[in-house]
């Protein structure tokens, strides 16, 4: 069988998005959140929410998301 053009095995298209969504979950759990006010809260989830949004976006842009599923459907 051949393999459908541009899919990379082994490449999670979702890699960097679950980095960001990580990263932005251990800031809200790291302790020093509390002491931050709850409109620096909102703040950060609204810029962190925005680079996720960036990254997802990416993914969509560049195809990466059609290879992934050409290659494991």
């Amino acid at each position: 069988m051949v393999e459908p053009y541009g899919a990379l095995p082994g490449i999670d298209p979702f890699a960097a998005a679950a980095r960001a969504f990580d990263c932005l979950t251990e800031e809200l759990a790291d302790p020093a959140s509390t002491a931050v006010t709850h409109h620096d809260l909102e703040d950060l989830i609204e810029a962190r929410g925005r680079e996720l949004l960036r990254v997802l976006r990416a993914v969509k842009d560049y195809g990466d998301l059609d290879a992934y599923f050409a290659f494991h459907l």
